[in-house]
């Protein structure tokens, strides 16, 4: 197994949530929904931590809930994030290309 997820430690050989964390996690998602930047909703949550580092966390199902991990997010919540991650990736993408001089 590899490392575990921010959110979890192993206890008895199952994955249980601290609290402390998960609730970062939560505001972590809920800030980035409502607008924020990765690095801002992070921060914002008392956890600051590298863009790549937040974007890996929104990307992290087993927040969802499996078979060894409890839930910590709501599909909702974890599909709106990820939504709102891919419009801001398109919403650049079209940007960048409308600013290029041809050459």
């Amino acid at each position: 197994m590899g490392q575990i997820p921010y959110g979890y430690r192993i206890e008895n050989g199952a994955a249980v949530i601290i609290s402390e964390e998960a609730a970062q996690i939560r505001l972590i998602f809920q800030n980035y929904i409502a607008g924020m930047s990765l690095q801002s909703a992070a921060r914002a949550a008392g956890h600051p931590m590298a863009h790549s580092t937040v974007r890996r966390m929104l990307q992290r199902k087993c927040y969802l809930g499996d078979a060894f991990y409890p839930a910590i997010l709501d599909k909702e919540t974890y599909a709106r994030a990820n939504a709102e991650w891919q419009h801001r990736a398109d919403v650049m993408q079209r940007l960048g290309k409308t600013r290029r001089k041809p050459v």
